[in-house]
């Protein structure tokens, strides 16, 4: 399986473990070895450990600062531009 990024947003790519907001619900009964791809180059093989589904308005502050590496008001900016709001459903994906 990948999974595509666009931006390594604070570097989050290169952690040891590392979290990912997604509004596909594609990602809930997917787990196991995860081929990561940046602006469309491969980039690392992750493992996929969990995946939970909530709204995005109940995510901890520092989840969605550490998603994007910005300010919890500039990361908000940068999820509405992706049609995610505080009731909408998402999917926090959780890798090593």
């Amino acid at each position: 399986m990948n999974i595509k990024f666009i931006h390594n947003w604070g570097g989050k790519l290169d952690a040891k473990k590392f979290t990912t907001i997604r509004r596909n619900p594609y990602w809930l009964d997917k787990r196991g070895e995860i081929h990561v791809y940046l602006k469309g180059e491969y980039y690392a093989k992750r493992e996929l450990v969990d995946v939970i589904r909530v709204p995005f308005g109940t995510i901890d502050r520092s989840v969605v600062e550490a998603d994007t590496g910005l300010s919890y008001e500039a990361s908000l900016k940068i999820f509405e531009s992706f049609r995610i709001k505080e009731d909408t459903m998402v999917c926090i994906l959780f890798f090593e």
